[in-house]
């Protein structure tokens, strides 16, 4: 109920400033004062830069009135929650016309390795991801960039083994093209010694020519073609991260390119 309160008071600002001009009887039930609030409406510098307001009332799920805060407070009833904004800017929400969201949610839920500065800083964070999985649960994320390290070396499936050896880890490097799987993420993608080279792709190899765990381009599809789809709670977590992230920018709107799946749960929430 509070994000679909949130969705509608913000969207409903540009249809009600049309309207402050007619005065609001009914007490307010939330009035937000000390504003800095971007009103849409011109101003009279050659500019052409918006009027700003102090103070916004609501009532129900719309903008009752807007003005200084002394207008405003006037509305103010018994049961009227008064919110001190500070000098905070106020706009209308955002709309995104292209978004993934579920996933930018799965993104959000997965190891983020941006930033990450050594390979021991690189291990540390999947140690911290791999404490809270379930049992044999795939691990993935991406974002790392050995080139950015001391030692300026790609990781290895070994270096994954040891934080884990149970759980399937698939890391994709920032560029996109290059991954690193652990040993049993590669056993379950039937990536050995004598697997060739994908057209379009390549398999990193030792002296000895055992797969090192890095794959580039189209060898990584192996991997990703046994990561297991995910359920309908894991879709839903993903989802409901993704919304609370936009909402917290402003956005209240969006137009979301998904599959049906997705649908089914935009259903249920």
């Amino acid at each position: 109920m509070k994000m679909k309160l949130a969705v509608a008071f913000l969207f409903a600002v540009p249809l009600a400033l049309a309207q402050t001009d007619q005065p609001a009887k009914p007490k307010a039930d939330a009035i937000f004062i000390h504003g800095n609030i971007y009103t849409g409406v011109g101003g009279t510098s050659s500019f052409g830069i918006s009027q700003r307001a102090q103070a916004i009332a609501v009532r129900s799920d719309r903008i009752q009135a807007i003005g200084k805060d002394e207008e405003i407070l006037a509305l103010k009833g018994v049961d009227t929650k008064v919110v001190d904004l500070g000098g905070r800017f106020v706009m209308s929400g955002f709309n995104d016309a292209h978004l993934h969201l579920a996933e930018a949610g799965f993104q959000k839920l997965t190891v983020d390795m941006t930033g990450v500065k050594s390979l021991t800083e690189f291990r540390e964070k999947l140690q911290a991801r791999v404490a809270n999985a379930a049992p044999r649960e795939w691990i993935l994320g991406g974002g790392w960039d050995e080139t950015k390290w001391p030692v300026k070396a790609l990781p290895s499936r070994w270096d994954l083994d040891e934080v884990t050896t149970d759980h399937p880890v698939f890391l994709q490097r920032t560029d996109g093209h290059i991954a690193v799987a652990n040993t049993r993420a590669m056993q379950l993608a039937s990536v050995t010694l004598a697997t060739k080279d994908p057209a379009g792709g390549q398999i990193d190899r030792d002296d000895t020519g055992q797969p090192t765990g890095i794959l580039r381009e189209s060898a990584r599809d192996a991997v990703t073609a046994v990561v297991p789809l995910p359920t309908n709670d894991q879709r839903r977590n993903a989802i409901e991260s993704a919304l609370q992230d936009v909402m917290q920018s402003g956005i209240t709107s969006i137009q979301d390119n998904s599959v049906w799946d997705d649908f089914k749960i935009y259903e249920d929430l």
